[in-house]
């Protein structure tokens, strides 16, 4: 919806949206992921928690570009 923004005040909204729900997601699904790791893979796996994120924020402007 941020694409399709006539304004630039509907630019503002949907990226204050954006970042709303980010900073709300971002927390949450890290505290659940170490809850639910074990004491000795909770490193392990909040890096490759943290990785995959990383990339899907890499690869996501490119394979939005091809659409």
């Amino acid at each position: 919806a941020i694409g399709l923004a006539a304004q630039p005040w509907q630019l503002y909204a949907g990226v204050g949206v954006l970042v709303l729900g980010s900073s709300l997601v971002n927390p949450s699904t890290t505290g659940l992921i170490s809850l639910y790791a074990g004491a000795t893979e909770q490193g392990r796996v909040l890096g490759i928690f943290r990785s995959l994120g990383a990339l899907a924020r890499a690869f996501t402007p490119v394979l939005a570009g091809g659409v």
